[in-house]
């Protein structure tokens, strides 16, 4: 099926004047970020969050998340992370460091409202909020080249933070922290600019005990120099896939990894686009005959 979201005219501010930000906005618009879960997807769009629910096999709009007036240029939905009745939303040019904002929903109500704002304790993190993950119990938000990590001491209480990861060279940070993926107590970080921009995901396992991160290793691929894997990452208990968007002079390629029953990870498998893809930016794409835009789309159409 598809989902409808607003047009490029969004971007259009009320009185209808046209400055030279919003004319790029509209011919050059940005890329959607989405987050699911279950029966419900929260989509970033021009200036806001939409989130839509699924019921009866039909989806609809349920709510609008949009930035705080004060930070109009937040890069409000930069990142998005959705588990439950909760929803984080980065903001990585909100203040001197960025932002990533907790929201709530009422299950009563169907509203979303503000729970919190989380800001890095000091001014050395910049982009705070470019990339996030969330389990359920902790919250993760990368910045530059920082990974930090809060969880609460009761279910109702305020998120603290509890620790920071760093890249495993300080002196080739590589973005450390531009992508984020948690599953059980796995949690793989992106590092798409290390090595000549080969890139490479650095892996950590959780101490149950503490409630901490330990370093697990990097996963690495047979990339070449400005494959930049790493810079998109998807996780499950068994099987992983991380993005590499500069691979083949920028078509990408995805690196497949499936875990053992043992726990191992294999070396990677390379998925490549197949054939000329069409180029289609800010527009629906729909699924005919079980292709959309070069992609096979098995009744599923692409936004």
């Amino acid at each position: 099926g598809t989902v409808a979201i607003d047009s490029a005219a969004q971007a259009i501010p009320p009185g209808g004047a046209l400055d030279f930000a919003t004319i790029l906005r509209i011919v050059q618009p940005p890329r959607r970020v989405l987050a699911a879960d279950g029966d419900r997807v929260a989509i970033g769009v021009l200036g806001g969050i939409r989130i839509f629910e699924r019921e009866n096999a039909a989806w609809s709009l349920r709510a609008r998340l949009e930035p705080d007036p004060a930070y109009p240029a937040s890069d409000f939905g930069a990142a998005l992370a959705l588990k439950g009745n909760r929803l984080l939303v980065g903001a990585p040019r909100h203040g001197p460091s960025g932002a990533a904002l907790v929201f709530t929903r009422n299950t009563p109500t169907g509203e979303w409202r503000q729970e919190a704002i989380l800001q890095p304790a000091d001014s050395t993190v910049s982009r705070f909020g470019a990339a996030l993950a969330f389990d359920g119990e902790q919250v993760l938000v990368g910045g530059s080249g920082v990974v930090v990590w809060y969880s609460r001491d009761a279910p109702a209480g305020p998120w603290r933070e509890r620790g920071r990861l760093n890249p495993p060279d300080r002196n080739d940070p590589g973005e450390f922290g531009a992508a984020l993926a948690v599953a059980a107590d796995e949690l793989w970080v992106g590092l798409p600019a290390t090595a000549q921009r080969r890139g490479a995901v650095h892996r950590f396992v959780r101490d149950r005990t503490t409630g901490g991160w330990r370093a697990a290793g990097v996963v690495r691929a047979q990339a070449e120099a400005g494959f930049a894997l790493g810079r998109s990452i998807a996780l499950g208990e068994r099987g992983a896939v991380a993005g590499a968007p500069g691979a083949d002079g920028g078509w990408g390629r995805a690196a497949v990894f499936a875990r053992a029953a043992g726990g191992e990870w294999s070396e990677a498998v390379w998925l490549v686009p197949g054939g000329e893809l069409n180029h289609v930016t800010g527009a629906e794409v729909r699924c005919a005959e079980g292709r959309a835009a070069g992609f096979s789309c098995g009744n599923v159409d692409l936004l």
